[in-house]
């Protein structure tokens, strides 16, 4: 819980990088990803 809320956690980029192609376009319209 000490993870400030504008930067993502460390083991959901973990996963963001495991996910498939289609996965991540579901990630990336995550309101805390660019």
């Amino acid at each position: 819980m000490g993870a400030r809320a504008c930067e993502p956690d460390p083991e959901n980029h973990v996963h963001y990088f495991m996910r498939p192609a289609e996965e991540k376009a579901l990630v990336r319209k995550d309101p805390r990803e660019p």
